[in-house]
């Protein structure tokens, strides 16, 4: 688990981060045009030519989406799981507060660093959604630019 001051930089960074994501999404965008085009002759060879087809590249498109994606996901599930244990914690205390408990400084430390865990968890997602996915396009627009 990331220290606080790693959090915290995260979170002030986000900004620029964000703006670096911005320009990482139309650079994809921009190569996934590219791919597409680039595999449009081997899908339409596939399509009246069946038994003249590529068959190896169009499984190259399947598993390699399949992989990107299955990992992008994954990155969404641990932001998910961040959040929801932030609010676990959360839940907890002012249950014990509203219910009489002493509420310790112990308590609230803990709820602040799960609460800025999840924080950084969300500012981190759509790097880390897109990282996987941005990947795979730019190693294909380069491997079927060289073809």
């Amino acid at each position: 688990m990331p220290s606080d001051l790693s959090n915290v930089q995260t979170l002030m960074m986000w900004p620029w981060t964000q703006t670096k994501n911005n320009g990482d999404w139309l650079t994809m965008m921009r190569e996934a045009q590219e791919v597409v085009t680039a595999r449009m002759p081997t899908l339409w060879k596939a399509f009246f030519f069946p038994f003249e087809a590529d068959y190896t590249e169009i499984g190259l498109m399947w598993s390699e989406k399949t992989k990107a994606f299955d990992q992008s996901s994954s990155a969404m599930e641990s932001a998910g799981r961040s959040v929801e244990h932030a609010a676990e914690k959360q839940q907890g205390v002012m249950a014990k507060a509203r219910g009489g408990g002493t509420v310790t400084f112990g308590d609230m430390l803990e709820m602040y660093q799960r609460n800025l865990a999840a924080m950084t968890a969300l500012a981190a997602l759509p790097t880390a959604v897109l990282k996987p996915i941005s990947t795979k396009v730019s190693a294909n627009a380069k491997r079927l630019g060289q073809k």
